[in-house]
């Protein structure tokens, strides 16, 4: 609907009033041209800063290149390993290339299903399956379970946890060691097959097996270095990243068992699942209820099931009682708090607010979530070409039916505002289709039919 870099068209006044509302400075993308003035999010390159959003923007494109070169390496490998007559000897080798490299992406579903297995055995949950990163090919969850798949294929990675603590590090460690030593398996495998039969990896002929033996060791050894991965703005630790933390002792037991409700909670909010974000608040409550992030897990439960009245007091205290909280935690803080406060509704409430979309906007304008509360109370002030911009970005951005849901309710509504009455009745069924029962939509819904007839 919208192109992804449109947020370069921000409007500078906006930025500048919302770094002055901050008291920070900001920092400019040096692609995009939109503001920040969380400097410490952005990467630096000889001095100039590249916004989250200019960076999935890059990986997406890195991603539908490797495709790309994945594709072309299985045709090339095709072409030379099953044409019915003889192929020059370097032919032949470059063959054999392309088909490590071809294992290599392949192989990466066997790793992932290490860690399942592993997780499964040591009586984890699992939430999310990747396999590549780059931009989402397809998604869809099964069973509970959600499976992503990527444009580069040469990567993955599997999100689970365990909701009890006996034995945690050790089932822990197991759990992430079950993808190095799916790889290991595999590799003994085939060599055990290969104890009877010489081993080559030059010569005539492509190298089924040794190519499948090479690759395996290469991708359990790669899995090993301790670093982090980058998908797409995100950097994701490696096994080996996981496994020297927890030798540190750097990754404590209590911090393990929070994956489990991070995960939970991350995964129900991409597919818009309520009633599993109600379990995982649930479950979070029952056993920490004293914790802020728990509480904050609820308050994310009530908002999605459109609570606004209970979760509005919570933030409004949680933002008073953390001055010293920063980053993108505030940021979201302030997004759930201003999205409270759309929902009670009222003037005193409605301004409130927008003062807080405006800060959290300020901090991450290429997050969907705080570009669609934005876009939605400009439009319940009268802002409706600011707002209609912003609202058509997070459409654009938002993957969850129920958020794309609301972003076309608060669209309808500044199509009715602005008098354009069969676009407000077109858009707020499409809302009601996507989102149907949403107490917020409902309300929208409400405020159109009364305009129309007012007219």
């Amino acid at each position: 609907l919208t192109p992804a870099r449109q947020h370069r068209s921000l409007p500078m006044s906006e930025t500048a009033e919302t770094q002055n509302a901050n008291g920070a400075p900001y920092v400019t993308c040096h692609q995009c041209g939109c503001q920040s003035i969380l400097a410490e999010l952005f990467r630096q390159r000889g001095g100039e800063y590249t916004c989250p959003g200019c960076l999935e923007d890059e990986a997406n494109q890195k991603g539908q290149t490797y495709l790309w070169a994945l594709g072309g390496l299985t045709i090339f490998f095709s072409l030379v390993a099953f044409l019915p007559f003889g192929q020059p000897p370097l032919l032949v080798a470059l063959a054999n290339l392309a088909w490590l490299f071809i294992a290599l992406a392949l192989l990466v579903p066997w790793h992932e299903l290490g860690h399942v297995i592993a997780l499964w055995l040591m009586r984890g949950r699992l939430f999310a399956v990747r396999w590549g990163s780059g931009g989402d090919i397809r998604r869809w969850r099964w069973r509970g379970v959600a499976i992503y798949v990527g444009r580069n294929l040469f990567s993955g990675f599997t999100m689970g946890g365990f909701l009890e603590r006996t034995a945690l590090p050790v089932r822990f460690t197991v759990y992430i060691l079950g993808g190095i030593v799916a790889n290991l398996v595999l590799a003994g495998l085939l060599l055990w097959w290969h104890s009877d039969k010489p081993m080559r990896l030059l010569g005539d002929g492509i190298f089924w097996s040794e190519m499948l033996i090479l690759a395996s060791l290469i991708q359990a050894m790669g899995a090993l270095l301790p670093i982090r991965a980058s998908v797409g703005a995100i950097k994701v630790p490696t096994d080996g990243a996981w496994l020297l933390q927890l030798l540190t002792g750097r990754l404590k037991p209590e911090l393990i068992q929070q994956l489990y409700f991070a995960n939970g909670v991350m995964q129900a909010s991409a597919f818009d699942d309520a009633a599993a974000m109600s379990e995982i608040a649930a479950q979070a409550m029952d056993r920490y209820p004293d914790e802020q992030w728990a509480r904050e897990m609820d308050m994310i439960d009530k908002v999605m099931r459109g609570n606004g009245a209970e979760s509005l007091g919570w933030y409004g205290q949680a933002i008073e009682s953390s001055p010293s909280l920063t980053g993108p935690q505030r940021a979201v803080l302030l997004n759930n708090a201003a999205w409270s406060g759309l929902l009670v509704g009222g003037e005193q409430q409605l301004a409130t607010a927008l003062e807080r979309a405006r800060l959290a906007f300020g901090m991450m304008p290429w997050f969907a979530p705080i570009r669609g509360t934005y876009g939605s109370l400009l439009v319940e002030h009268g802002d409706l070409k600011s707002g209609t911009a912003h609202l058509q970005w997070a459409l654009a951005h938002h993957q969850g039916t129920r958020d794309k849901g609301l972003v076309t309710a608060y669209l309808a509504l500044a199509s009715a505002l602005d008098a354009e009455f069969d676009q407000a009745s077109t858009l707020i069924c499409d809302a009601e289709c996507l989102a149907g029962g949403n107490p917020l939509i409902e309300r929208t819904r409400e405020r159109i039919d009364a305009l129309i007839r007012s007219v």
